[in-house]
């Protein structure tokens, strides 16, 4: 358990670089966050028709592979296990605050003030997946 909620902390802390990279996430050049925008799209062809109209200065774009997982309707252990969720933690850069009976303790800290955006746009399609 312990081994376990040190991994967790180690893979959410820190920032992004060759070693920790999230799988096909696409940075912008500033590192001013006050100026950063990211956009969380619905897969590869969404994140190639975004890729060709963004301003690589400040837009950045998160593809999510997949089907989410509802983390209202599960527990901590099952959150922090899928790789899409940790890795959109790791991009937002703000930690998390996990509270509760089941939750490991000092898993990183949420801020809000180390947030590495200042806008997060949501791009979907307009279908069940979307919603």
């Amino acid at each position: 358990m312990e081994e376990t909620r040190q991994g967790i902390r180690k893979k959410l802390s820190g920032t992004i670089n060759i070693v920790n990279r999230v799988q096909k996430f696409v940075d912008c050049r500033t590192k001013d966050a006050a100026q950063r925008e990211i956009y969380i799209v619905e897969g590869d062809s969404a994140l190639g028709s975004v890729k060709l109209s963004r301003d690589a200065e400040f837009q950045g774009i998160m593809p999510i592979r997949g089907k989410i997982l509802n983390c209202l309707k599960v527990d901590y252990k099952r959150i922090f296990a899928s790789e899409i969720i940790t890795d959109l933690m790791k991009v937002l850069g703000c930690g998390v605050e996990a509270a509760g009976k089941n939750a490991s303790k000092n898993l990183g800290s949420f801020d809000l003030n180390n947030l590495r955006w200042s806008k997060v746009v949501i791009c979907t399609d307009a279908d069940v997946d979307g919603y």
